[in-house]
C-alpha cells in the first residue's frame, strides 16, 4: 500500500507576508526512504481555503548516492500574505514498502535577509 498525500500545516499566528518556502527531507535509497514525488505549497488566512502558491522541484538523486539530506527551495517573486502554510506532501510511490522522511519546514518572510 502506498502512503497517503499528507500535510503539515504551519499557523504563523497571525497574517503576515511570506515570500520564501524551504522543506527538508531525506534520502537513503538503499534503505527505502525516497524523496517525495511532489511537494505544493499552499496559503491560507483561515486556515479552511487555501491557494497554491507553488510546487517545489525534485532532483534527481542517483540510486547510489550516500544518504542525505535535501532541502528544497522555492521563493515567489512578490511576498503574499498569509497566516497558514501548507506544506503538502506526496510521499515516492515507487514500491510498495518505500518511505518517505520529513526532515524540517520553513516559511520565510524576507528572501534577502533570511528572516523568519
Amino acid at each position: 500500500t502506498h502512503q497517503k498525500p499528507r500535510d503539515v500545516v504551519i499557523d504563523l499566528g497571525k497574517r503576515m507576508p511570506v515570500q520564501q518556502f524551504i522543506a527538508g527531507y531525506l534520502s537513503d535509497q538503499a534503505a527505502s526512504v525516497y524523496l517525495p514525488e511532489k511537494m505544493t505549497v499552499l496559503v491560507s488566512n483561515d486556515g479552511t481555503n487555501f491557494k497554491k502558491v507553488g510546487q517545489f522541484q525534485n532532483p534527481n538523486v542517483p540510486y547510489d548516492a550516500p544518504a542525505s539530506s535535501y532541502k528544497y527551495r522555492m521563493t515567489l517573486s512578490k511576498p503574499v500574505h498569509a497566516r497558514y502554510v501548507d506544506f503538502r506532501t506526496v510521499p515516492s510511490a515507487r514500491w510498495f514498502d518505500e518511505l518517505t522522511f520529513d526532515d524540517e519546514f520553513e516559511v520565510r518572510n524576507d528572501a534577502g535577509t533570511g528572516a523568519k
